[in-house]
C-alpha cells in the first residue's frame, strides 16, 4: 500500500507539473498572443491616423481649390460683365456715327457732292472703327484661350520698329510732338512674329502720342538684353516707347493692361482694348510688355522679345 501510494504520489506530482507546464505555456502564449495584437492594433490605430490625416489635408486641399475656382469664376464673370459692357459701348459708338450719316444720305441730306463724299468718309470710318473693335475683342478671346496664332521668323527688329516709327510720325506731328528714333544698326535679330510686333508697338505708339504733352516729345529706342530678371528668355531684344505725358500711378500701373480700362476716357478717344491685347501678343511671343512710370515725369513701356539663336 506504501508502495503504491508513493507511486500513486509521483503520478500526481508529475500531472501536476504538466499542468502547470501546460498553463505557463498557454500564459506565454496569450502573453505572445497580446503583444502581436497589440502591435496589429497600434499599426492600425497609426495607420488610421495618418489616413485621417491624409483625409482631412485632402479635405482642405479641395476645399481651398473649390474657393480658388469659385474666385476664378467670379472673377472671369465679373470680366465677362466688363468686357460685354465695354464693348457695347464703345461698338455703339461708330455704329450710331454710321447711323446717322446713312439716314443723312437717305434722306437726301447731302446733296452737295463735297459734302457726300465726306460724309461716305466719315461713315466708311465709323464702319471700320467698329471692324477694328470686333477684330481686337476676338484677339483678346483667342489670347485668353490659348489660340492665338502667331508665326515665327527671324526679324530685324530696328528695320521693323522705323517703318512703325515712319507710319506714326504724321500722327506725332498733328498733335504737336517731336518723335525721336533711337535705334541702333548693330541690334542683333528676334525669333519672333513680325505683324504681331508692328501691332504691339502701334499699340504703344498711338498711346504715346495720344497722352503725350503737346510741344514734347515721343521716344523710341531699343537694346539687347542678356536676359529678363534673370529668367526667359534667355538672351532679349528690348524695344521700348518713352513719352513724357501724366503718367501713371505705381497702384495702377498693373490695373492698366486690363479690358476697357482708361486712366482718363475723357482725355483722347479709344477703346482701352490696345494695351491689353498687347501684353497678352507678347507673352504669346515668349515676351513680356514692361511698364516703368513716374506720375508727372510721362512712361516707358518696354516690349522684350527673344534674341534669335540662329
Amino acid at each position: 500500500l506504501f508502495l503504491r501510494a508513493v507511486r500513486a504520489a509521483g503520478e500526481l506530482d508529475a500531472a501536476i507539473g504538466r499542468v502547470m507546464e501546460r498553463g505557463r505555456r498557454d500564459a506565454r502564449d496569450a502573453q505572445t498572443l497580446e503583444a502581436r495584437l497589440t502591435l496589429v492594433l497600434g499599426a492600425l490605430v497609426l495607420a488610421a491616423v495618418l489616413l485621417l490625416g491624409r483625409l482631412a489635408q485632402r479635405l482642405r486641399g479641395l476645399a481651398q481649390r473649390e474657393t480658388e475656382l469659385r474666385q476664378e469664376l467670379e472673377t472671369s464673370v465679373a470680366r465677362r460683365e466688363r468686357l460685354i459692357r465695354g464693348f457695347s459701348h464703345d461698338l455703339k459708338n461708330p455704329l450710331g456715327v454710321a447711323d446717322g450719316y446713312a439716314e443723312l444720305l437717305e434722306g437726301g441730306y447731302l446733296e452737295d457732292p463735297t459734302r457726300r463724299r465726306e460724309g461716305l468718309q466719315r461713315l466708311r470710318r465709323a464702319i471700320s472703327s467698329a471692324l477694328r473693335l470686333a477684330d481686337d475683342l476676338l484677339d483678346l478671346a483667342r489670347a485668353e484661350a490659348g489660340m492665338l496664332s502667331v508665326a515665327r521668323e527671324v526679324v530685324d527688329v530696328g528695320a521693323l520698329a522705323r517703318e512703325v516709327a515712319a507710319e506714326c510720325a504724321p500722327q506725332a506731328a498733328a498733335a504737336g510732338l517731336m518723335l525721336h528714333v533711337d535705334l541702333p544698326r548693330t541690334l542683333p535679330p528676334a525669333e519672333t512674329d513680325p505683324a504681331r510686333v508692328r501691332q504691339i508697338l502701334g499699340n504703344l505708339l498711338s498711346n504715346a502720342i495720344k497722352y503725350g504733352a503737346n510741344g514734347g516729345s515721343v521716344r523710341i529706342g531699343a537694346r539687347a538684353e542678356p536676359a529678363l530678371n534673370g529668367g526667359r528668355p534667355p538672351r532679349s531684344v528690348v524695344v521700348s516707347v518713352s513719352d513724357h505725358g501724366p503718367g501713371i500711378p505705381a497702384d495702377r500701373q498693373a490695373w492698366i493692361f486690363d479690358e476697357f480700362t482708361r486712366l482718363d476716357p475723357d482725355a483722347a478717344p479709344g477703346t482701352g482694348l490696345g494695351l491689353a491685347i498687347s501684353l497678352r501678343l507678347a507673352r504669346a511671343l515668349g515676351g513680356d510688355l514692361v511698364l516703368q512710370s513716374i506720375p508727372g515725369d510721362g512712361s516707358t513701356f518696354s516690349l522684350w522679345l527673344p534674341a534669335s539663336s540662329r
